[in-house]
């Protein structure tokens, strides 16, 4: 992880397969298409789910675990079919596009310490969607808007704290 461009080509990208070198701690991913929605979390270089021919990754979140998410974000940005450069995001936020007929050609990573000089690159617009994707919190309670406009069932990190929401509700118990 360097900052430098990993890229899928025209092809796009199917899978996604991450990991450390040479750090302690866990990275955490997952894949978003249209047609499937988001794939189960994979880590430590363990493939997400590869889609069919045709089926092209839209949207990803990466996170950081452990000793290595102590002390570092993790900064993520694509490059859409469309030739669109979107914004950098960081530990879990959702970088790519949703609903848009479009999918990810390009990847660019960087390891961020915590501590130091703020972040030096533009994080206003990581995502193409008609809607903000992730969980929001207000007045005590998290809900999770998806990007697709779809009901989301599933696990949600808000930075470090996780909730599991079914039709978009925080659950308990």
């Amino acid at each position: 992880v360097g900052d430098g461009v990993i890229t899928a080509g025209d092809a796009g990208f199917r899978s996604a397969c991450i990991y450390l070198n040479n750090i302690v701690g866990d990275i955490y991913y997952r894949t978003f298409t249209s047609s499937y929605g988001w794939t189960p979390w994979a880590m430590n270089g363990g493939h997400t789910l590869v889609f069919g021919e045709g089926t092209e990754v839209e949207a990803i979140q990466i996170k950081l675990v452990g000793f290595a998410g102590n002390r570092f974000s993790i900064y993520y940005s694509t490059t859409l079919s469309d030739g669109t450069l979107l914004d950098w995001t960081k530990d879990g936020g959702t970088s790519g596009t949703m609903g848009q007929g479009k999918s990810i050609r390009t990847l660019r990573l960087a390891l961020w310490g915590k501590e130091g000089e703020a972040f030096p690159y533009s994080t206003e617009r990581p995502l193409d969607s008609a809607a903000y994707d992730g969980v929001i919190t207000g007045e005590g309670v998290a809900t999770y808007s998806n990007g697709n406009g779809a009901p989301f069932t599933g696990w949600g990190w808000n930075y470090r704290d996780r909730y599991y929401f079914v039709d978009n509700q925080a659950v308990t118990g």
